[in-house]
């Protein structure tokens, strides 16, 4: 009797070891940046994705500063969470993020630093602003005869190029009986016909394509080329460095 007391109690002891180090595990297995296809052009990564593999189902939050990235759940998994590049690539710097997760009672906070090396800054000129001096008359006539005027002057910015909309082929904008001209206001019936054909051919086309594959890799540094232009117009080559690091938040 007494020697299966002591075997339930092992057996008691040990299974709480397993689930005490079962709930130190940690949940954020990884964190680190996703190269894909986004570093293989010649412009500037419109995003950096960071992947975070999870052990297990957590709410989480993504940041920066006040701005809120990304919230929801993740998934037991690689999940990827996208930043828009916006200026980032356009001088070296270190920026900072934070990811918060949540599991039952337990939060985890991580500080996540991506410091972006360039090889050259970007020079931004400051914008000119082209306005002109615009004076028009005022005046006030009463069956011909002129009881009042005034010269007024008007500041408004202008753009240098106004684009006019097309107008119909033949169309009249002075003449009253264009509208009911069937000519001005008609369409070709083989026109929509071609038409009808390209997208019944553009469709086929993209259902029989192959199937795409996404292609990534998992790192703390990416090295990337790409080509900006100056203010002068001039193409430039620039080296970035993407280096990720990660710190834990205390609580």
């Amino acid at each position: 009797m007494r020697k299966k007391a002591v075997i339930l109690f092992l057996l008691s002891f040990f299974s709480t070891i397993i689930v005490t180090a079962e709930n130190k595990a940690p949940i954020i297995l990884g964190i680190d940046f996703i190269e894909d296809q986004r570093f293989e052009s010649i412009h500037p990564p419109s995003e950096i994705r960071i992947g975070i593999q999870i052990r297990e189902k957590a709410y989480y939050k993504f940041s920066r500063g006040s701005d809120v990235i990304g919230a929801g759940l993740f998934i037991p998994g690689l999940n990827v969470v996208n930043i828009e590049a916006g200026s980032l690539f356009n001088r070296s710097g270190v920026h900072v993020f934070f990811l918060e997760a949540k599991v039952d009672d337990l939060t985890i906070k991580k500080i996540i630093e991506i410091d972006i090396q360039l090889s050259r800054e970007e020079m931004v000129p400051e914008k000119e602003v082209i306005t002109r001096d615009i004076e028009y008359d005022l005046a006030l006539f009463i069956d011909d005869e002129l009881i009042a005027s005034n010269r007024q002057k008007h500041y408004e910015k202008f753009p240098i190029k106004i684009r006019m909309p097309e107008m119909p082929q033949n169309m009249k904008a002075f003449d009253p009986a264009a509208r009911d001209d069937p000519a001005a206001n008609s369409f070709s019936i083989l026109s929509v016909v071609a038409l009808a054909y390209k997208l019944a051919r553009d469709i086929k086309n993209s259902t029989s394509r192959a199937k795409y594959v996404y292609n990534f890799r998992k790192k703390k540094v990416i090295l990337t080329d790409f080509m900006r232009k100056e203010p002068s117009g001039e193409e430039q080559e620039v080296t970035a460095v993407l280096r990720l690091s990660i710190k834990d938040e205390k609580l």
